[in-house]
């Protein structure tokens, strides 16, 4: 089992270490925007309520977002841009 446990274990290690690096870019784009938002589930789901839209809860970990149950993709920055065009409509 040796060999094939060590790739798994490695992939595994790789993973949680890009996921940590998405969520620190993620996390400091949002804290320079200066948007307020409700941090849930250790930070892992970030919720934001803006006057006139349902809540919205954005995963900055994996760079995703959803509003009325539709997934949106993209890091901090496209989610920012997409709220800011939202809030226009």
């Amino acid at each position: 089992m040796g060999d094939m446990r060590e790739v798994f274990d490695d992939l595994k290690k790789y993973q949680r270490d890009k996921k940590a690096e998405r969520m620190k870019v993620n996390m400091d784009a949002l804290n320079e925007s200066g948007i307020d938002y409700t941090p849930c589930n250790h930070g892992y789901q970030i919720n934001f309520y803006v006057d006139g839209l349902p809540g919205i809860a954005f995963y900055p970990s994996t760079n995703k977002w959803l509003m009325l149950g539709k997934t949106h993709y993209g890091n901090a920055s496209d989610f920012l841009v997409w709220l800011a065009r939202i809030q226009e409509q």
